[in-house]
């Protein structure tokens, strides 16, 4: 009898280890979900501020080349590559510099900051070449 009352007392502490456990796990459980779900949220969010933004750059009449910090085009929208002759494929990857043909073009963050110290490029007037050989007179800021 002393013997069972003993192992019934030793039971007790398992099983409230075990439920407490258990409570742990399903409180994890929870806030994993929760934050997943969050997450998905800020997915769907950040998707359409996304397309938004590819929706604004495409309908510009202004040509724009968004460039890494060595200089190398990462996009273009449709008035670049109409001003140039070509598709985005041929300008991606390639320093703005060779892209336009002319090295009078800053194209790194040195570059800008080499001409002006406070890091704006002003406006300024350069010709470009186009693929098909056009001169093409543009103003850059």
């Amino acid at each position: 009898m002393a013997q069972s009352l003993r192992q019934t007392s030793m039971r007790r502490p398992q099983q409230t280890v075990l439920a407490d456990m258990f409570v742990n796990l399903q409180t994890a459980y929870s806030d994993l979900t929760n934050a997943q779900f969050q997450l998905e949220q800020r997915v769907v969010k950040t998707e359409a501020e996304r397309d938004l933004f590819r929706q604004l750059v495409d309908s510009m009449s202004d040509a724009l080349f968004v460039m890494d910090r060595t200089g190398h085009v990462i996009r273009t929208n449709p008035a670049a590559t109409l001003l140039l002759e070509c598709d985005e494929t041929a300008l991606v990857g390639r320093t703005f510099a060779e892209v336009c043909g002319s090295g009078q073009i800053p194209a790194t963050p040195w570059q800008v900051l080499a001409r002006d110290s406070s890091g704006r490029l002003p406006y300024f007037d350069v010709e470009i070449e186009t693929r098909a050989g056009h001169t093409v007179p543009v103003s850059i800021s």
